[in-house]
């Protein structure tokens, strides 16, 4: 599986116009073994303000109900993690936290009382491919919308 994040910006001073041109590039093996995935969850979110805990081992794809089944993708470990703030007024971040033991945690070295905030226009990616631990208890990854607007990201996942 591949990710490609690509950010191309208007940069403007007083004497430099141009384009600023980013790319990274994530290459993984099909599999369960080191450095690969099997799974991969995408999805755009608007989120209203508060936390959105999302339990990692049971994300439902939305399936339209005439198709009466559920589809579920179950992760037992992920190893790679990207967040793109899609909001461009200042202000309205996001914050990945954890406040307990069921929240995952490993983005911050297992501490159960960190935060990383990802502000209007901008992006976290977090890639750990040779993870071969499982979850455990700790299961939930945990969104907060701090400010009183509602925030538009997108989720993407991959791991085994």
């Amino acid at each position: 599986m591949r990710w490609l994040l690509k950010s191309i910006r208007d940069l403007e001073t007083i004497t430099v116009s141009g384009k600023v041109n980013q790319t990274q590039e994530f290459t993984s093996g099909d599999g369960e073994e080191v450095g690969e995935w099997d799974s991969l969850w995408i999805e755009r979110v608007t989120q209203s303000t508060g936390d959105r805990t999302i339990d990692l081992t049971q994300l439902v794809i939305p399936i339209p109900a005439y198709y009466s089944v559920a589809a579920v993708v179950e992760f037992s470990k992920i190893r790679a993690l990207m967040i793109v703030n899609n909001e461009t007024i200042p202000g309205r971040d996001l914050i990945i936290k954890t406040t307990g033991a069921t929240d995952w945690a490993q983005m911050f070295g297992g501490s159960t009382t960190s935060q990383l905030i990802v502000p209007a226009g901008g992006a976290v990616v977090w890639n750990a491919p040779d993870e071969v631990s499982g979850f455990g208890a700790a299961v939930n990854l945990k969104i907060n919308v701090p400010g009183s607007n509602d925030v538009t990201y997108d989720l993407y996942l991959g791991g085994a």
